[in-house]
């Protein structure tokens, strides 16, 4: 198939060529406009052969949020879309009733028509006003256009070990000392004098010569024995907390320098506020 306009071809033409590793393919997803409308489906790419790069995308129209019977293809700028990978979604910015409006794209090399509504491509507009088609396809090769990209910052997270508890016994020895009160008999020894008739009729040697009094006490046992006093519980919450993430991020600037008189410097600086 021929070029659709000189440099740029389909993706899908195109031979020897894939999307470069770490880049989505935005093909078959789906495009919504910011308030979550359907617009339709990414049906190809459009690339620039010069740069190699997409400069927009194929998209074949809802029917139903566009009142179309038809399979009505046109091409949006890349700059009018963001990618969301994470849903495999298309959000562009550009008014439903202004992508209504655009040419519809057969993928034949129907130039005039083409630039006509794709004609302000850099400005984030989605169609020119009516007009000669000619000039608009010479507009397009009289403008020069800069891109200015800038980095952002897109932070994500992932599980990582923080640590870990651990609990353990062991066993430890501790000299303990306690009172204990107890009982022990003790003898009592009493010397008294004997008067009266006890003391007739005594006589050597026949009394007991010995007298036997059985003493008893109490004694301490000391028996151990294991008794629970207090238990380890080990469980785990989850807290949410606010880190700072720091970095750097690059971003390009215009710088716009014009030579000649003042009436043209200040219609530049005023366009490119």
């Amino acid at each position: 198939m021929a070029d659709i306009k000189g440099n740029l071809r389909r993706f899908s033409d195109m031979e020897n060529v894939d999307i470069a590793e770490g880049d989505p393919d935005p093909r078959g997803w789906d495009v919504v406009s910011r308030d979550g409308r359907e617009l339709g489906e990414v049906e190809d790419l459009v690339v620039d052969t010069n740069a190699m790069k997409v400069r927009c995308l194929e998209v074949s129209l809802d029917k139903d949020t566009f009142g179309i019977d038809d399979d009505r293809h046109v091409l949006l700028p890349l700059e009018t879309a963001h990618l969301d990978p994470d849903d495999d979604k298309v959000i562009v910015s550009t008014a439903t009733d202004a992508i209504a409006a655009l040419p519809p794209f057969s993928g034949e090399a129907v130039e005039a028509d083409y630039y006509r509504g794709f004609g302000n491509y850099g400005r984030d507009r989605a169609a020119l006003p009516a007009q000669d088609t000619e000039r608009a396809a010479e507009d397009w090769e009289d403008t020069r256009r800069l891109t200015r990209a800038e980095e952002e910052l897109r932070i994500s997270k992932r599980q990582a070990s923080a640590g870990e508890v651990r609990a353990s016994k062991h066993v430890e020895s501790e000299h303990v000392r306690q009172p204990v009160t107890r009982q022990r008999e003790v003898a009592r020894v009493e010397r008294r004098p004997v008067s009266g008739e006890n003391v007739r009729g005594g006589s050597i040697g026949t009394g007991n010569d010995e007298l036997r009094v059985p003493l008893v006490e109490e004694q301490v046992i000391v028996e151990k024995r294991p008794v629970v006093k207090e238990e380890l519980i080990i469980s785990k919450d989850t807290v949410t907390e606010t880190q700072d993430v720091d970095a750097e991020v690059r971003k390009e600037r215009f710088d716009v320098q014009q030579s000649g008189d003042k009436a043209n410097r200040d219609r530049i600086r005023k366009e490119g506020r």
